[in-house]
């Protein structure tokens, strides 16, 4: 069976023509592969950003799988150049394949719904986001967009046979579907044999010195960094000695004059990029794992660091509130209700709550999450079959 993978991306490429993509790899395409078969990836691609923080595990094999270039349309020589042909070759690519995956919400995406159904191609939507959070963070023009992407991503998901949500809640409740779905989060956790916490024990914390810590690009202000960096001045004028680490590539300049702006220059701290195996020797060095996202869909870092026994708070954007005891979720950018959480956790229970975060994410375990993605690919991949002996 041939598929298309079709999303915005973007992937990167080098001069030699090697991908790279942390989202886009080998490993996420592979589990199409295992149930499908052939795998084409419709997807921009950027020629220009760097590939210094790609290692191998991001590589994408264009020998397993073809990549399918979409001009950049968020630019305006994209939108003008060579539309009409680039739409012409999106609409052959589809003609000839036997079903989509489109991952939502994405510009793209939602263009290969249409032409899925103009040519009667039978696909699974796989819902990873909330458009409306996640473009009103992007500038005027997002605001712009946002009510025009959320209602169309409304209407396609509910019309949609198959839909795949990342969360078990939240993305179900703003854009029901009328189709088969599950709730599945793109989340896998690897096997951890540890019995090991990495939070610290109620003995060797100090409630007055604490050490906070963001796992994120740091150039991508819907990620929130700011929301803490103005809650630490709240925190360091009632007598706490705080230290803010950011883990992530990225420009720092917006989050460097936040800080001194707030006169905490000092006590934050940009570690840059680590590896995985990095950042979770790092967590061991920290006491509060904060995730402040403006918008997401289910974030890998918080889970991770959530995996690893570390307390945590979170705003409540996406399916984050899913995952916490309330009491440490906060309203996205509200940092009065970020410090109340902060000083009352940092007080009580975090060893217990780390405890909990520990057991909690067994359910993202590589076998549980996996059966239940595969039955789900298996049931539309029969449906496929079915429909092709038909025809």
């Amino acid at each position: 069976m041939n598929i298309l993978f079709c999303h915005d991306g973007p992937v990167n490429c080098d001069a030699n023509e090697r991908y790279y993509s942390i989202g886009f790899n080998d490993k996420l395409l592979d589990r199409y592969a295992t149930v499908f078969g052939n795998v084409g990836i419709v997807t921009r691609v950027d020629r220009t950003n760097t590939l210094s923080t790609y290692t191998e595990t991001d590589k994408l094999t264009v020998d397993k799988y073809r990549v399918i270039e979409y001009p950049n349309y968020l630019t305006l020589r994209g939108i003008f150049a060579n539309k009409r042909n680039s739409t012409k070759q999106l609409e052959n690519e589809i003609s000839k394949c036997d079903a989509l995956i489109i991952r939502l919400p994405s510009f793209l995406g939602s263009k290969c719904v249409k032409i899925a159904k103009k040519y009667q191609k039978p696909f699974l939507i796989e819902l990873v986001g909330c458009p409306w959070d996640s473009l009103r963070n992007h500038g005027l023009s997002g605001k712009l967009l946002a009510p025009y992407m959320c209602l169309m991503t409304k209407h396609q998901v509910k019309k949609a046979s198959d839909v795949l949500y990342v969360t078990n809640e939240f993305l179900q409740r703003r854009y029901p579907t009328q189709g088969h779905q599950i709730g599945c989060s793109d989340v896998e956790l690897q096997h951890d044999n540890q019995n090991t916490l990495c939070c610290k024990s109620e003995h060797t914390r100090n409630e007055k010195k604490l050490i906070f810590g963001t796992v994120g690009k740091i150039d991508l202000k819907y990620k929130g960094h700011a929301t803490v960096i103005k809650a630490i001045k709240k925190m360091k004028d009632n007598g706490y000695d705080v230290q803010y680490q950011i883990v992530g590539p990225g420009d720092k300049s917006y989050l460097e004059n936040c800080a001194i702006t707030n006169n905490v220059i000092d006590n934050v701290v940009f570690t840059g990029a680590m590896s995985h195996d990095q950042i979770f020797e790092w967590l061991k060095t920290i006491d509060i794992y904060i995730q402040p996202s403006l918008t997401e869909g289910m974030p890998r870092a918080l889970i991770e660091a959530m995996s690893k026994g570390c307390p945590c708070v979170a705003s409540n954007a996406g399916g984050m509130p899913e995952l916490l005891d309330k009491k440490f979720i906060f309203p996205k950018g509200n940092t009065d209700q970020l410090v109340k959480i902060l000083i009352n956790a940092s007080n009580n229970g975090l060893f217990t709550q780390g405890v909990r975060n520990k057991e909690f994410t067994k359910q993202f375990s590589p076998d549980v999450i996996n059966e239940k993605r595969m039955a789900f690919y298996h049931e539309f991949q029969n449906n496929v079959m079915r429909r092709l002996q038909n025809e």
